[in-house]
């Protein structure tokens, strides 16, 4: 809201998991702000991709008198994040998607297009047991491939051993949709750079989702970035890590595009330097890159403080399995949450961005933390996925609680604790072995509704535990499986005075 004008923004998520459909609504509410999304039912579900003919006259009808669109150019032109894995669209099909932009701009000029797409991820997706066989070798094929052209001689030929001998154990309609798919989306993504270059798009983030340093999208960002500095456009268009992040990002920007926030970044540990799992980059870098697209500005002086809880060595990971890792001592967490206890103390409005782990949060140092004060005396905390997920996700939310910890950021934040650390980081394992016992797939669970009363007793189950960390019953809060495997888990919290 600008004054007494009601801004109309229009959000085409990229895909409809909670992180990208309900979050961005949520952030967006804290600002007075309702959100157009597309219902529900026209959006994709798992492995199917959302009604394109559908999502098409949604965006004429709505962007006809909207201010704001923030798209997902992989939404719009695939029908979804999973789906722009797959060959299910041509190249040209693709190219006919995208030139609707430029339709929508013309019949509304006035209309601000924030866009977003996905620099594709080493692998392909996971999507049941059997293909996390071939996203784990994908992966390899994608590592040697790069050290086929980027090494020493003697490290070249021993890549090119290991690639034809890796070639023949990955069934080649595989290996060939993962090469025909990255070529077609490398060339939507540089046809995005050129749609700013016109005035089409306001902004454009390219996202490199799951990657490593050393494996085949390092070209592909080679060819973006120059195509970037050639025309200019440094400020508008930027590249880093993460992608399910970025729809509340370009939401909460377009709500107040000129204004600046400011922001004192409080790291917990001397590990400023990691690079995080599933990133090609160390992880400042990320932050800066993020923070800058965002307008927000370090000042020491500020009123929101970010703490940022770094591995005290190399990033754990939670997904598919807990991984064994170098951990804090009980002497270095007392005196990290006696950092944050200071900064509180002084009114300070604090958030927790906690990058232990990938895929959770550290059970250990929270419960910690909540021995010394409520869990939601912090303004936001993230500890979801990869590091940049997270990041995009609590610097949304510092711009959209606007230094208020209002009843519905409690909730925003209590949802984040329920399910970045104690959902990821436990309920989902004992979920797990329990739907394996049952002879499922966690990846493509066939019985959904069995899998959410699964869900369900197991937080029933571990509520003592639970109240460790938080002062809620688990009748407070709804909880269910979004999608049919437990990567994600759907988390509502009703209004709670006790929260």
């Amino acid at each position: 809201m600008i004054g007494d004008y009601v801004m109309k923004i229009c959000l085409l998520p990229l895909d409809s998991r909670p992180c990208n459909y309900r979050f961005p609504q949520q952030l967006a509410n804290l600002r007075g702000v309702n959100l157009i999304e597309p219902p529900i039912d026209i959006m994709d579900f798992f492995k199917t991709p959302s009604n394109s003919r559908a999502i098409a006259d949604w965006l004429k009808i709505n962007c006809s008198d909207a201010d704001v669109l923030v798209v997902s150019i992989d939404q719009l032109v695939y029908g979804g994040l999973i789906a722009s894995r797959t060959n299910t669209k041509s190249l040209s099909e693709a190219q006919s998607q995208l030139m609707l932009l430029k339709d929508i701009k013309k019949a509304n000029p006035q209309l601000r297009i924030f866009a977003f797409n996905v620099l594709m991820r080493i692998s392909i997706s996971a999507v049941d047991k059997q293909s996390q066989i071939w996203w784990q070798k994908i992966t390899e094929y994608s590592q040697l491939k790069y050290r086929s052209i980027i090494g020493e001689q003697e490290e070249k030929e021993r890549a090119n051993a290991q690639l034809a001998h890796l070639t023949k154990e990955i069934p080649s309609s595989i290996l060939n949709e993962f090469l025909e798919v990255r070529r077609r989306n490398h060339t939507i993504n540089m046809e995005c750079i050129s749609l700013v270059s016109q005035g089409i798009l306001e902004q454009l983030v390219i996202l490199q989702e799951d990657c490593s340093e050393d494996a085949i999208q390092v070209f592909e960002q080679d060819i973006i970035r120059k195509t970037i500095n050639e025309y200019g456009l440094q400020n508008r268009v930027f590249i880093h890590n993460g992608t399910d992040e970025a729809g509340m990002e370009l939401t909460v920007q377009a709500i107040a595009p000129q204004r600046q926030t400011t922001c004192d970044i409080q790291w917990l540990s001397e590990n400023r330097y990691f690079t995080a799992r599933y990133e090609d980059r160390p992880f400042i870098e990320n932050l800066a890159s993020h923070m800058s697209m965002m307008n927000i500005i370090y000042d020491p002086h500020a009123k929101n403080c970010l703490f940022i809880l770094p591995p005290a060595d190399q990033q754990g990971d939670y997904c598919p399995e807990k991984l064994p890792m170098v951990d804090y001592t009980p002497t270095q967490r007392t005196l990290m949450i006696n950092k944050i206890l200071e900064q509180i103390e002084k009114g300070k409005c604090c958030y927790l961005l906690d990058l232990v782990y990938a895929n959770g949060g550290d059970l250990a140092f929270l419960e910690a933390l909540a021995a010394k004060i409520p869990l939601t005396r912090l303004y936001g905390y993230a500890a979801w996925n990869t590091a940049s997920n997270s990041l995009g996700t609590i610097l949304a939310q510092i711009i959209a609680a606007d230094g208020q910890n209002t009843p519905a950021n409690k909730r925003f934040t209590t949802e984040r604790l329920l399910d970045d650390l104690i959902y990821q980081a436990f309920i989902r394992q004992e979920l797990q072995e329990e739907l394996q016992l049952a002879g499922q797939d966690i990846w493509n669970i066939t019985d959904l509704p069995r899998a959410n009363k699964m869900l369900n007793y197991q937080f029933d189950k571990n509520r003592q535990f639970i109240r460790r960390f938080l002062p809620i019953e688990t009748r407070d809060f709804k909880k269910r499986l979004p999608w049919p495997r437990t990567f994600e888990v759907d988390i509502e919290v009703y209004k709670n005075d006790d929260i």
